[in-house]
């Protein structure tokens, strides 16, 4: 199913009846619209029209004559082209009523940036909105994308694709824009991105070399391949991306974050801090370095400060479910359970597929001795990954509080299939089959214990 599509609106104070024709047609079709308010003061406008910037891939922007001569127009369109610079699979619409002409362009190069769409009445038409929607594919009529006859076209239907998380859809349409152009290195780009939301991080890497080849001094690319190369678990080659990136644009705060992960993956969490605390410096709205912070922090049992960190996080994201799951690590680990179930239970309104928070939910009501909602959460982790050890492993401590001694040996013996390693798995089933008084294989798991832990 197609997530809702998020749109920012860039316009003059002249264009307000096109801009409320515009938003009122995309609402209508199940789109999230966001322009800002004049009567706000020019800095709060600012303020939230970057926070806004940041999570809405898809901007249009009206242009009049009146908005190409706005210096407020032309900072908001700077700002945009900031994003687009290192996040070139967005999707930039320019819906015009003037004629654009080569000599705009030449005097305005931010206008390169944008796909042009012709409107030539001051309010759209609605044969211009209509085709404004089908290039978002907001439109009955485009449910099924046809294979797009242009470059131009290709990269339009993938973009609007991707912003309504469609990625396999999107897959094909940047596929197609490099078969009509193997040099295009947007296509490959975004290509490399879709296949990084489909955690396809080989692929995702190999796009973004075929993107690199083409530009090699592009710092998002190179960003991404790091991301690309953290995935695959290649923390060295990853951090040697993110510094190539940061050498290109040092004011890249995604960048400066990212190194700081593999930084603190690579067991450096001083350098990883200094990384973050960079990164929240160049953009105060960015919600995640703050995350990554408490993470530190809790990871160092500074539970405390790891709260004002995840607190910060929330505050500038509120749907940051990933915050709220650390900070109910933070409270788990300050035993505060109840609280922090209430914050696991934020993070899965948020994501219902979010595996860890029911994992971590799970634990937090084991240690309040609850141990029946307990199994359901561990269920909950098992249905969405079947090999997640761990979960296999706190069930079978579950069943085994219940005095549930066979479901809790059929648990460990899942777990230890999966991890014949695992201490604690062997622990608990030495205790289950000392519960079933079958001593001679409680012996054997307990030697397999001892064994264990002489090398933990």
């Amino acid at each position: 199913m197609a997530a809702q599509i998020h749109i920012l609106i860039i316009y003059s104070p002249q264009d307000t009846a096109a801009r409320d024709a515009l938003s009122a047609a995309l609402r209508q079709a199940g789109a999230d619209v966001w322009y800002d308010e004049p009567s706000r003061s020019r800095g709060q406008t600012l303020d939230a029209f970057r926070r806004e910037a940041r999570r809405r891939a898809v901007v249009f922007a009206l242009l009049t004559q009146e908005a190409l001569t706005s210096a407020w127009v032309q900072r908001q369109m700077a700002l945009i082209h900031e994003f687009y610079q290192r996040e070139p699979q967005r999707l930039l619409l320019a819906l015009h009523r003037d004629q654009i002409t080569a000599s705009d362009v030449n005097a305005r190069p931010l206008l390169k940036d944008y796909r042009q769409i012709e409107a030539p009445e001051a309010r759209p038409s609605g044969e211009v909105i209509e085709r404004t929607l089908g290039m978002l594919a907001l439109t009955s009529a485009l449910a099924t994308p046809q294979p797009a006859d242009t470059l131009d076209d290709a990269l339009t239907q993938g973009r609007a694709l991707l912003a309504r998380q469609e990625f396999d859809e999107a897959r094909r349409d940047f596929q197609r824009a490099i078969q009509l152009e193997a040099r295009s290195f947007i296509a490959w780009f975004s290509l490399g991105y879709v296949y990084a939301r489909l955690n396809r991080w080989e692929e995702a890497l190999e796009a973004y070399e075929r993107a690199l080849a083409l530009s090699p001094d592009h710092a998002g690319a190179w960003n991404n391949k790091g991301e690309a190369l953290y995935a695959l678990r290649r923390y060295q080659l990853a951090l040697a991306a993110y510094e190539r990136a940061l050498a290109l644009d040092t004011q890249n705060a995604v960048a400066w974050n990212n190194r700081g992960v593999a930084r603190y993956t690579l067991k450096e969490p001083r350098l990883a801090l200094a990384d973050y605390e960079r990164a929240s410096a160049l953009d105060a709205d960015y919600a995640v370095p703050w995350n990554n912070r408490g993470v530190l922090f809790n990871d160092a049992g500074r539970q405390r400060e790891a709260l004002v960190a995840f607190d910060r996080a929330l505050s500038l994201d509120p749907r940051y479910a990933a915050a709220w799951n650390n900070r109910g690590n933070a409270l788990s680990d300050l035993r505060r359970y109840r609280q922090a179930l209430v914050d696991y239970d934020r993070a899965l309104a948020l994501d219902r597929d979010y595996a860890n928070a029911f994992y971590n939910k799970g634990n937090a009501l084991y240690g309040l001795q609850r141990y029946r909602p307990a199994i359901v959460s561990y269920d909950h982790v098992l249905a969405l990954e079947p090999g997640n050890a761990a979960a296999w492993t706190n069930k079978g401590a579950a069943q085994f509080e219940l005095r549930k001694y066979d479901d809790a040996l059929v648990a460990y013996n899942r777990a230890l299939a999966l991890d014949p390693n695992s201490l604690a798995a062997w622990q608990g089933k030495a205790l289950t089959l000392r519960a079933l008084r079958r001593s001679a294989e409680a012996e054997e798991a307990e030697r397999r214990a001892r064994e264990l832990g002489a090398h933990v």
